[in-house]
C-alpha cells in the first residue's frame, strides 16, 4: 500500500509541477550551487574550470564534506538556464539555483506582555498552550544532573539578551570562544567569536533576532521543559529547577522577512551538526525540492540526529503537494503538523496522511518574544518547537540514543487523536510524558538504517522535474579530491603542473602584525598566520587570492579557483626582508576550492635558512619555529 501511495505521490507531484512552481520560491539573482560527482575522471577539474571561466562564475564558497559549491554570476542571469547549462558538464552532479525559504508562522505576535503580566494570567507551570500533551508531568521523570541537550534553532535568530535564557541558563555557549581570544577563531570551527551560535545572513557572530519568530520558537523548545514564566530571584539564576534541561543554539539564516536563502539554510544545518547539536528544529520551508538541501538533511542524519520540521501553513495535503524539508524521506526528518488545544487539525495546517507523522500544539502559543517580552503566535512553526524540545529531554536522559530512535519513540508514544486518523501518518497529537517515560526504558539502538539517495522517493528524474521550476537550500561534502598519493615534481601522473606566483604586495608593515598561532595538536611545524594578497598563475590564467598561513612544512593559500589534491605547485614567495625564495610544493588538501594547502617538498639549505629566518621574524624570538 505504501509503495503504491509513493507511486501516486510520484505521478501528482509530476502532474502539477506546472501549476506549484509557477508560484515557487524566489531565488537569490546570480548565485548558483554545484554539487561535483565524487572521485571524478582524470582531467575532470581542469575541464569544470574551463566551464567555469567559459560561463563567468567565480567560486564563492564551499563545504567540507560535502563536495559542493555556490558560485556567483551576473544577478540578471537566468539561472534556470544556467543550472542546465553547468549540468552538461561531465564533473557536475547536478546544479540548482540558490533558493529563497520562509518561516512558517500564520500569525504575527498577539497578546504582548511583561512577565508580571503573564503571571497574572498564569499560575506556574506550563502555560505555554492548554493542550493536553503532558508536559509538566514529565518534568518530575527527568535525572537529577546539570546535562542539557542542545537544539539548533534554524531561524530568524534570537533575542539571547531575554531573561528567560539568560536567567535559566539556556543558551547554547561555545566555551572556547567564550574564554578565548576576542578576534581568533579559538576552537578552529572557521568562525570567530561564535559564542552562542551565527549570523549567516550578515556573516557575523550576532545571531539577534530582528524578527521574534526565533526567539518565540526558542521559548517553545526551553518551555518543553521548564516553567518559562517562574523566574529565579537574584543570585538562584542556572541553579536547581532554575536550571533550563535544554540549551538552544542560535542560527540566524532568516532575515528580519522571514526570508532566507538555501545556501544559508545549508551552512546552519552544517554548523549544527559538526557544533553538537542532537535536535535541529526547522520551522520554515518551501513547496520546491532541493537536492542541495536534501544532500544537508542526508549529512544531518549521518552525524545521529533528529531533524524536526514544521509541515507548512497552506492547509494542504503534502502528499500531493510537498513541502520542504518536511517532505524529506530521510529517516531522521520528522514533520509536524498543527492542531488547537481541543485537538483537532488546525485549519491552516497542512497535513498528509503519507508524509506528516504528528500533531501538536500550533494554535495561540504562549512564547518568549523580544525585549524581555511574551506573546502568542500561530503556526506549524511553534508546533514543531514542542516536538524538538521533547526530543532534546529524552536525548537528555539517553545520550547515545540516534535521532532515528527518539523519533520513533515520539511517533508511537503520542496520544491517538481520532481528528487526526486521516491527516497524519501515525494518527496521533505529541504526549511529552509518555514519550520520555517510555524512552527511559528501553533499549538504546546502536544502528539504524542505510540511506541512499539514488533509491529515496526523489530519484535523478523527479528532482529534475521539480528543480526546473524552482525549489530550495544547499550544502555538502569537501570537493574535488581525485584519491591517490601526492607527487613530487617531475612525476607526472598526468596531474597537471602549475606556477603559483605569490605576489606580497603588503609592505613590511603587514608582515609586522603577523601572529604566531597556537601549535595544532600533532603538527610537524608551527605555523603563522598571515594576511598577504596572492596572485595564482594556472596555466594562461592568473587568479587573484591570498595566504592565509605559513610554516616551515607548507602555506595555507586561498583562491577562487578549483585545485586537483595531489597537483605539483612551484611556489615564489618575497619574506619580510625583502629576499625571495622559490621551493616546489604540492596540494595535500582543499576544502572544496577556496582554501588549500601546499606541502613543501625537499629543498635547498639556502631556502631552509631563508625560511627559518622568516619564521623568527614572525615568532618575536630567537628560537626556531620548529
Amino acid at each position: 500500500m505504501r509503495t503504491l501511495k509513493r507511486t501516486v505521490f510520484i505521478f501528482l507531484a509530476l502532474f502539477y509541477s506546472s501549476h506549484l512552481w509557477a508560484q515557487a520560491q524566489k531565488y537569490v539573482p546570480g548565485e548558483l550551487i554545484i554539487k561535483m560527482k565524487p572521485q571524478g575522471a582524470k582531467g575532470s577539474t581542469k575541464a569544470f574550470n574551463n566551464t567555469q571561466q567559459k560561463l563567468g562564475m567565480k567560486l564563492v564558497g564551499s563545504w567540507r564534506s560535502m563536495d559542493m559549491h555556490k558560485f556567483k554570476v551576473g544577478a540578471n542571469t537566468d539561472m534556470e538556464k544556467l543550472a542546465r547549462e553547468v549540468e552538461e558538464d561531465s564533473a557536475v552532479e547536478f546544479a540548482e539555483p540558490n533558493y529563497i525559504f520562509n518561516k512558517a508562522s500564520l500569525t504575527s505576535f498577539s497578546d504582548v506582555s511583561s512577565l508580571s503580566d503573564m503571571n497574572s494570567k498564569f499560575a506556574t507551570g506550563f502555560s505555554l498552550t492548554s493542550a493536553n500533551i503532558d508536559a509538566e508531568p514529565a518534568w518530575g521523570h527527568m535525572s537529577v544532573n546539570s546535562n542539557a541537550t542542545t537544539v539548533a534553532v534554524i531561524d530568524t535568530g534570537i533575542d539571547y539578551q531575554h531573561k528567560a535564557f539568560q536567567d535559566l541558563c539556556a543558551l547554547w555557549v561555545n566555551e572556547a570562544e567564550l574564554n578565548g581570544t576576542a578576534g581568533v577563531d579559538d576552537d578552529g570551527n572557521g568562525y570567530v567569536d561564535d559564542i552562542n551560535g551565527w549570523n549567516f545572513v550578515a556573516n557575523n557572530n550576532k545571531p539577534f533576532d530582528d524578527d521574534g519568530h526565533g526567539t518565540h520558537v526558542s521559548g517553545i523548545v526551553v518551555g518543553t521543559g521548564i516553567d518559562i514564566l517562574d523566574m529565579p530571584s537574584s543570585g538562584e539564576e542556572c541553579t536547581g529547577k532554575y536550571r533550563s534541561r535544554v540549551k538552544v543554539m542560535a542560527l540566524k539564516f532568516l532575515d528580519g522577512n522571514g526570508a532566507g536563502s538555501t545556501t544559508d539554510a545549508i551552512e546552519a544545518i552544517y554548523y549544527a551538526v559538526n557544533n553538537g547539536a542532537k535536535v535541529l528544529n526547522n520551522s520554515w520551508g518551501g513547496g520546491s525540492y532541493s537536492r542541495a538541501l536534501h544532500e544537508a538533511v542526508i549529512y544531518s542524519y549521518s552525524r545521529k540526529t533528529i531533524f524536526v520540521a514544521a509541515s507548512g501553513n497552506a492547509g494542504h495535503d503534502n502528499d500531493s503537494l510537498p513541502m520542504f524539508p518536511a517532505n524529506y524521506d530521510v529517516p531522521n526528518v520528522l514533520s509536524v503538523a498543527a492542531t488547537s488545544s481541543v485537538d483537532y487539525k488546525a485549519s491552516f495546517s497542512n497535513f498528509g496522511e503519507s508524509s506528516v507523522h504528528l500533531g501538536s500544539p500550533g494554535v495561540a502559543i504562549y512564547s518568549t518574544v523580544p525585549n524581555g517580552l511574551y506573546g502568542t503566535m500561530s503556526g506549524t512553526s511553534m508546533a514543531a518547537p514542542f516536538v524538538s524540545g521533547v526530543a532534546a529531554l529524552i536525548s537528555r536522559e539517553q545520550p547515545s540514543m540516534y535521532g532515528y530512535q527518539i523519533k520513533d519513540i515520539i511517533n508511537k508514544e503520542g496520544d491517538s487523536v481520532g481528528s487526526l486518523a486521516d491527516y497524519t501518518i501515525t494518527g496521533k497529537r505529541l504526549n511529552v510524558n509518555d514519550a520520555l517515560v517510555f524512552s527511559k526504558s528501553v533499549s538504546v539502538w546502536n544502528e539504524q538504517p542505510d540511506y541512499n539517495l539514488s533509491m529515496s522517493l526523489y530519484d535523478r528524474e523527479l528532482a529534475s522535474a521539480l528543480a526546473s521550476g524552482g525549489a530550495g537550500c544547499g550544502l555538502v561534502k569537501s570537493a574535488l579530491e581525485k584519491g591517490g598519493g601526492p607527487k613530487g615534481p617531475g612525476s607526472g601522473g598526468g596531474l597537471e603542473r602549475f606556477m603559483l606566483l605569490f605576489a606580497f604586495a603588503v609592505p613590511l608593515l603587514v608582515w609586522a602584525r603577523l601572529r604566531k598561532t597556537e601549535d595544532d595538536f600533532g603538527r610537524a611545524h608551527k605555523r603563522f598566520k598571515v594576511d598577504s594578497k596572492v596572485k595564482l598563475q594556472v596555466g594562461d590564467r592568473e587568479i587573484e587570492g591570498s595566504v592565509g598561513s605559513i610554516s616551515m612544512g607548507g602555506a595555507g593559500i586561498n583562491v577562487d579557483s578549483m585545485l586537483d589534491h595531489g597537483s605539483t605547485v612551484t611556489l615564489k614567495i618575497q619574506g619580510p626582508d625583502g629576499g625571495e625564495i622559490e621551493v616546489d610544493g604540492h596540494i595535500v588538501w582543499t576544502d572544496g576550492g577556496l582554501q588549500h594547502g601546499v606541502q613543501f617538498n625537499s629543498m635547498a639549505d639556502r631556502v631552509k635558512g631563508s625560511i627559518e629566518t622568516w619564521m623568527e621574524k614572525l615568532s618575536g624570538s630567537t628560537s626556531k619555529a620548529g
